[in-house]
């Protein structure tokens, strides 16, 4: 007997489509349309393994990834528009099976980390911090820091990129005594705020690696992570907080 093809819930297409950015992820349409002030259905449902395979699905997929062993698993599921539904299903290649898993497990991806966002609490201290670096008064008369680039050379690996490296390199050369200085400033106000910050971005650093995320996945992360308590400030400024760290053995040790 054949698997039953599921009917549902607005609970999990809710998910679904919340977890696609409300688009179709192969051409990019919106999964919703809006028709006389009313909101309407543009998607289908789409198992990436199939319901039903048949013989020669099974032999083309036999030896493919899958996310999940039940078929109706969310992780076996995402929305398409119908047009690209049909193409995908009809006829089922290796290759496009391939390019929607891949999909499939970047929004997985970008899902969790937004998850881990919001569960993981930032002192709100630390948005002076970034209001005093994203602010034009950077040009503060503070002399550079004199440290061992070898430091950050030593800490890092070859998963990221060299860009990045020197990018973390010049911001710590710059601003690392501004924002030890700030730091100083805020634990004057209230004691031990810099190592409570220091311990929730080391925990942050520390989830990130045992999900065995490599070090640029896990450098962008805590700087969207930072980004996101810090809303309307500059990125740059949660970049520099991030290179402060890395220098001062929290990232990376």
């Amino acid at each position: 007997m054949g698997n039953k093809r599921q009917s549902f819930g607005d609970n999990i297409e809710i998910i679904l489509v919340k977890e696609s950015f409300g688009i179709c992820q192969v051409c990019g349409k919106q999964l919703m349309y809006e028709k006389k002030g009313r909101n309407y259905k543009g998607y289908e449902i789409a198992h990436i393994y199939p319901v039903n395979p048949t013989v020669s699905e099974i032999n083309l997929l036999k030896d493919e990834k899958r996310l999940s062993s039940d078929i109706n698993d969310k992780r076996n599921l995402i929305p398409l528009c119908e047009s690209c539904h049909g193409r995908f299903d009809k006829p089922r290649t290796s290759e496009e099976y391939r390019e929607l898993l891949c999909i499939k497990e970047s929004l997985m991806e970008q899902s969790k980390e937004l998850e881990d966002r919001h569960t993981y609490n930032l002192e709100s201290e630390v948005r002076n911090l970034i209001a005093t670096l994203s602010s034009c008064s950077l040009e503060v008369e503070r002399s550079p820091l004199s440290y061992d680039p070898m430091t950050i050379d030593k800490k890092t690996d070859t998963t990221m990129t060299q860009v990045t490296k020197n990018k973390i390199k010049q911001q710590v050369n710059m601003y690392f005594s501004i924002v030890k200085f700030e730091l100083s400033s805020l634990d004057s106000l209230r004691p031990g705020t810099s190592d409570i910050i220091a311990s929730q971005i080391k925990t942050f650093y520390l989830v990130q690696k045992r999900k065995g995320l490599n070090q640029q996945t896990i450098y962008s992360n805590l700087v969207n992570w930072i980004n996101s308590k810090c809303k309307n400030f500059s990125r740059d400024a949660c970049e520099i907080v991030v290179s402060f760290f890395v220098q001062n053995c929290e990232v990376f040790s």
